[in-house]
């Protein structure tokens, strides 16, 4: 009975030694893959690529990351290109062991929405995670964003933030002969007063009816009727300025047809969206005397003939301008010739001096044309001449264009042996013929 309890124990102690040992291959074979799956995470952080894209001001955005290939670099910046933008590349590296993982192709889908709602944006594809920020006008494109980000499998983050427009100011300004009104919301008294002003400047009296909230803000309606008011006052019998929703509306009843062309000038160019509205009174010009009509007509006349004598004085500023240039053109000319190498287009450093001189000459006298004529002599056959002379003036006309003078003043024009200047038989003769000729062909 004794042997039995101790086999056993024995038993029991073989038994809790082996659970020991196997209890420690479980430990270690846990802290081998342990240490294999961190490594594995580490590689593979290491094996996909990054980058990082920064809104500038308006489509201006840098880029800087860590890409595959140059190419997929370059894939990266034309997304943004095919809108009108400009991308600056900064601090940019190629590995060609590094994996894609869907950062550039879900770039391709969120950069239109970007580039086109976003201020302040700014997109990261890191550690496998594209982010998008920045600050946005609408709800819409809020859920545009995350509807795309929704329908990936690469891991996003969307920090966008949504600031919605504040409201514009509103005004109205009436004109019913000498009867005036303001009304309008205002930011605040300071506005309401550069209104008023501009209205009693022109000696009128005005009811008011205003209202001010601080959180409305100005988008340019202020200084557009402040320009406008007193042009208004003066040449409107009756009429409106108004300012609602961001955009400046005139409408009313001006005193000639003239006023009407004039409001479309003060109204062009803004950056905000006007409207004129304006009509002419009749009634108005039906009142208008004779003595104005003639005192206008002259008055036009004038200005007309102050116009002509300043154009004539322009021609004859441009006759004489083209008649020095060509004094000094041929001048030049007359002393010394445009040579070249025996049998070749380029020039010869003599010619090249004079060529020189002539670039001087059309710089001086910036509206001058010119053409370049060249010519040969009639040995060789007819085509090879006619090419010759062609690659001649179109050397020199290149070198002139290197000197800063704009190659739509100048026509190369080659002649070959066409355009003789003695007949070909001597060799003195010959000489003679083979030359470049410039003549002022205009302005």
């Amino acid at each position: 009975m004794k042997k039995i309890w101790l086999y056993l124990l024995l038993l029991f102690l073989v038994m809790i030694l082996c659970v020991w040992q196997h209890a420690g291959n479980i430990l270690l074979q846990s802290a081998q893959e342990e240490k294999s799956i961190n490594t594995l995470v580490a590689d593979t952080k290491k094996s996909v690529i990054s980058y990082t894209i920064v809104q500038k001001e308006g489509r201006n955005y840098t880029l800087s990351g860590r890409f595959n290939t140059v190419a997929q670099q370059n894939e990266a910046a034309y997304i943004f290109t095919l809108e009108k933008s400009k991308v600056e590349m900064k601090e940019t590296s190629t590995d060609t062991s590094l994996e894609e993982r869907g950062g550039i192709t879900l770039l391709e889908k969120i950069a239109p929405i970007f580039m086109e709602d976003f201020k302040e944006g700014k997109i990261t594809f890191a550690d496998e995670v594209f982010t998008v920020e920045g600050e946005i006008g609408s709800y819409k494109t809020k859920n545009q964003i995350q509807s795309i980000l929704a329908s990936t499998t690469v891991l996003s983050r969307d920090l966008t933030r949504v600031v919605l427009p504040e409201q514009p100011i509103n005004f109205s300004i009436k004109r019913e002969g000498k009867k005036n009104s303001l009304d309008g919301h205002f930011t605040n008294e300071s506005q309401e007063n550069i209104l008023l002003k501009a209205i009693q400047k022109s000696n009128e009296n005005v009811s008011i009816s205003l209202l001010e909230n601080k959180v409305l803000l100005d988008f340019g309606g202020i200084a557009l009727a402040e320009k406008v008011i007193p042009f208004f006052m003066q040449n409107y019998t009756t009429g409106e300025i108004t300012y609602k929703d961001k955009l400046f509306t005139v409408r009313g009843k001006a005193k000639s047809e003239n006023v009407k062309h004039e409001m479309d000038k003060l109204l062009a160019g803004q950056t905000m969206p006007t409207k004129n509205l304006t009509v002419v009174d009749t009634a108005h010009l039906l009142k208008i005397s004779e003595a104005e009509k003639a005192k206008e007509a002259a008055a036009a006349k004038e200005t007309e003939m102050a116009a002509k004598a300043l154009k004539s004085k322009e021609e004859t500023a441009k006759a004489l301008q083209k008649e020095e240039a060509k004094k000094n053109i041929s001048k030049l000319l007359k002393v010394e010739n445009i040579e070249f190498n025996t049998g070749k287009s380029t020039l010869t450093k003599k010619g090249q001096e004079v060529v020189d001189k002539l670039a001087i000459i059309l710089k001086e006298y910036p509206k001058v044309r010119i053409e370049i004529g060249g010519h040969t002599d009639s040995d060789g056959s007819g085509s090879s001449n006619k090419d010759l002379s062609q690659k001649r003036v179109d050397s020199v006309k290149a070198e002139i264009i290197t000197q800063g003078v704009d190659g739509h003043r100048i026509v190369a024009k080659g002649y070959g042996e066409s355009m003789p200047i003695v007949p070909n038989t001597t060799a003195e003769n010959k000489q003679k013929n083979r030359r470049v000729e410039i003549k002022i062909i205009g302005e």
